[in-house]
């Protein structure tokens, strides 16, 4: 599949299809980089410090528990 780079504000971009991401397990918001090869192709390699959905959900989780139980936390606290 041919795709073309478009205009993105002042800069260009290119549209990765939602199918091959999928595929791939990418999502919104992780971080790549673009590596020039020497025959002048480009390659996407991903971020080693991409988010994983995993981590994010474990420390929404977390972050809900120490919300819950704050009081009781600042109570240990100061014995």
């Amino acid at each position: 599949m041919v795709q073309k780079f478009i205009k993105i504000g002042s800069s260009v971009g290119a549209v990765i299809p939602a199918e091959m991401l999928k595929r791939r397990g990418i999502e919104q918001g992780e971080g790549f980089t673009p590596v020039e090869q020497e025959n002048g192709d480009i390659l996407l390699k991903r971020s080693a410090h991409t988010p994983n959905k995993e981590i994010a959900d474990t420390v929404a989780r977390a972050t809900a528990y120490i919300e819950r139980y704050r009081k009781d936390f600042e109570a240990l606290a100061d014995k």
